[in-house]
Parts: structure tokens; sequence; C-alpha cells
């Protein structure tokens, strides 16, 4: 009779946690429905991208918007009466599934032992505007979540052959979808740091991943270099780097050294230099504008010269110092950016409004990056005993803040490149939050019992 009544316990822990899963995919869903626009927004850099989708290796835009996010926009397009298909549809889907895998992850992960509490904390993180807007828009911001998540579900597993592979393919996908993924290739390394130091752990774990990872995406960028005729040594490297890079300089006024340079020539010959040179560091929003218009006179084939900010960075380190110094002085701006997002709206006026309210304040009021540099603490990163999904989370949400404060040249772009870890951040925040509370209440509860000890022995 006993066991009877655990199988039967144990068969509704089973069917509870998989209600909880389905709750969260359907809500996801169903709450971008009723106002996304399924059709696509189509902005300037999504051309590029629907472009390759139609011509392949022949387009000219094949060397800066990588293949994969083309392969889905191709594949929608069998499906549905509309220009791009279901590609928007596969975007929430995908997007659902993330936030069903990261529940999952929390759970084997053991975070909580209250399932209910962590369903509650992934549909908060999920549920920020700002995601949910990214999803309705003909871009590769949101898909790459899916596939990281999927990588640190291995990553957290004992790596062997098989899963070595599997987690070299889950590297690149995100990497041929947007460049700024290539800082995944750090997470066989970190894997590897946080287990024990074995050959079998080196090999499974850092070397095949990274070779694998290396190999397939050198020989895809030279393949589109050498079919579009370009400078191959030059271009292993997306060229959409070289023009960040080149306009972050140029917004600082940083242009000193290089001289000779086709860019320089270009800003030279148009008069340009004295604009640039008398630019200081203060970024304020009546700027951008004055900017904006500077940069729309430079064109694109200028913007992409990579030999501009070597010439200014590398053969002068002091110019590297204070590029890398001021540009990461902003990241208390990237965790201060608004998550709000007025097009998202499926609750009622009031309650929409304290919805959008929550997901500003916590980060206009710095409380985000206050509780990040917690977060650090608690979960005992320099603990390298253990790998956990917080710290594999810390690692993925401060590499992508480095990464976009240095290639970025303006802080409005903050607001749509940190939408595929914005999920993460608020669970984050959330999770940090908690933990301190527990702490704190526990620590009040010993004085208390303290405090009547103490009455009691006087």
């Amino acid at each position: 009779m006993k066991h009877t009544v655990n199988n039967n316990f144990n068969k509704y822990k089973k069917i509870s946690e998989t209600q909880l899963s389905l709750i969260i995919f359907i809500l996801l869903v169903v709450v971008q429905l009723p106002w996304i626009d399924i059709n696509g927004i189509i902005l300037p850099d999504s051309k590029g991208y629907i472009d390759v989708s139609i011509n392949w290796i022949n387009s000219d835009y094949i060397y800066i918007r990588p293949f994969i996010y083309p392969l889905f926009i191709y594949i929608s397009n069998f499906f549905g009466s509309s220009q791009l298909g279901i590609l928007i549809y596969i975007q929430i889907i995908f997007y659902a599934f993330s936030g069903v895998l990261f529940f999952k992850i929390l759970i084997l992960q053991k975070v909580s032992n209250n399932k209910q509490l962590l369903c509650f904390l992934v549909l908060i993180s999920f549920l920020v505007p700002q995601s949910l807007q990214m999803n309705q828009v003909v871009l590769p911001e949101m898909l790459p979540l899916f596939f990281v998540l999927l990588l640190f579900y291995f990553l957290l597993k004992p790596i062997k052959l098989m899963s070595s592979f599997i987690i070299s393919i889950l590297i690149i996908i995100p990497i041929l979808m947007k460049p700024l993924w290539l800082l995944l290739l750090a997470f066989p390394f970190i894997k590897y740091i946080y287990s024990n130091k074995s050959w079998s752990n080196f090999y499974y774990c850092l070397l095949i991943p990274t070779l694998l990872v290396l190999f397939f995406y050198s020989t895809n960028q030279y393949l589109v270099a050498k079919n579009n005729k370009r400078d191959i040594v030059n271009k292993v490297v997306a060229s959409v780097f070289d023009i960040n890079i080149n306009l972050a300089l140029i917004r600082l006024g940083l242009i000193d050294g290089s001289e000779g340079t086709k860019l320089y020539s270009y800003l030279y010959i148009n008069g340009l230099i004295p604009e640039i040179s008398n630019k200081n560091k203060d970024i304020e929003f009546d700027n951008i504008s004055n900017f904006n218009q500077l940069k729309n006179q430079i064109p694109r084939n200028y913007r992409e010269d990579g030999y501009f900010w070597k010439s200014i960075l590398i053969k002068k380190p002091q110019n590297l110092l204070k590029f890398v110094s001021f540009q990461v002085t902003r990241l208390p701006i990237f965790f201060a950016t608004s998550a709000e997002n007025s097009s998202v709206d499926f609750l009622y006026n009031d309650l929409n409004a304290i919805y959008q309210r929550f997901y500003s304040n916590i980060h206009s009021k710095h409380i985000v990056g206050i509780l990040f540099s917690i977060f650090a603490f608690i979960i005992g990163v320099f603990n390298f005993k253990e790998l956990t999904i917080n710290k594999l989370l810390f690692f993925l949400i401060l590499g992508v803040a480095i990464i976009l404060c240095l290639l970025t040249y303006q802080d409005s772009h903050f607001l749509r490149m940190r939408a595929v870890i914005e999920p993460m951040i608020i669970y984050v925040t959330l999770f940090t939050s908690i933990r301190i509370f527990k702490i704190l209440n526990r620590y009040n509860m010993r004085s208390i019992i303290l405090y009547y000890k103490k009455n009691i022995f006087l």
C-alpha cells in the first residue's frame, strides 16, 4: 500500500512538471498573438538576410549576413501566404521552447525544490517586453537564445565524444546567425576550468569543440570571401565588426594613427577630419542625430576598412587602452537601459502600464546592475569545483555586455541587441533578490532568537 502511494506521488510530481512546462509554452505563445505583427517588421538590416535567402552565395550581402538565419527565412517561405511565410510563428515557437528548456535546466540543477516558484521565475523572465517585441522583427536577435540554452544543457552534463560534437554544433549555429556569438568559444574553456583536469576532459570539453568550431567558421568565411572576391585574410571576421569599431572610433574622435588608410583618405577629401577631431567623449542624445548624419555621408565600402581601426588600436597601444577604458565605462548604461516597449500590449490599460513600469524601473533605477554584481558572490563564481547554470549565465551576461559596449557606437543599440539575453538578466535579478531576502530573513530570525535567549537567561 505504501509502495503504491509513493508511486502515485512520483507520478503526480512528473505530471506536475509536465503541466508547468505546458503552461510556460502556451502562455509565452498566447500573450504574443493579440498584438504581434505576424507579417514581420522589416528593418534596414533585414534586407540583407532576405537577399541571402533568395540569392545565397551570389548575394552581395553573404559576407556580412551569415546563412543560418536566411535558411530559416527560406524554409518559412514554403508555408503561409505572406512575404516571409511563417517566420514570425517560428520565432515565437522557438522563444516559447526556450522558456520551457530554461525551466527544465533549473529543475535539473535543483535551483529550488519549489517547481511552482521556478515556473513563476521563468514566466516573469520571459515575459519581458523588450524580448517579446523582438520576436516580430526580421532579424536573428532572438533565435540564438534557444541554441545557447541547449548548449548550456549539454555543458552541465558529463561530456563524452558524441556530446562534444553536439556542443560544437550548438556553438557554430548561433555564430553563423550573428558574429556576436563568437563569444561562445569561451564556454568550452569555462567547462574545462570547472571540471576535473583530466586528459579526457581536455579533449572532449575543450580541444574538440574549439577546433571544430574554428574549422567550420573559418571555412565558411573563406568560401564567402573567395566567392565575393574580397580580401580573404581580412574578411575571415565579418566586416560588421570592422564597421562597428570604425564608427565607434569616429564617434570618439579617436582617429590618430589612421593616416594613409582608405577610410581616412575619404574623410580627409570630404573635409570631415576637423569635425571628427573636435569630438569629445560626451555621448549625448542631441549629438546622435549629428553623428548619424556624418555616418550616412560615408559609403559602406569605406566604413568597412579594416586597416583603419587596426592602424589606430594595434599600432598605437595607448589608443587601445583609451578606447577600451572608455567603452567599458558604458557597462552601467548597458544595464540601466529600459526593457519596456509600448507595442507589447496584452493586458488592460492600467495593468499593462504597471507591467511595463516594472521592467522599466528595475533597469533605470540601477537595480539590475547592482544585483548582477551581488549575483557573482552569491553563486560562488570563484569556486571552480562545480559548474552550474548560474555560473554559465553570469559569464554569458558579462560577455555579451562587454562585447556590446566595445563594439557599439551609441547606447541606443543596447535596447535591441540586449534583447536576446534579457530574460536571463531578469532571472538573475529575481534569483538574487530572493536569495538576499532569505539571507536577511535568516539573519533577523537569529537576532530574534538570540534576543529572547538573552532575556530568558537574564
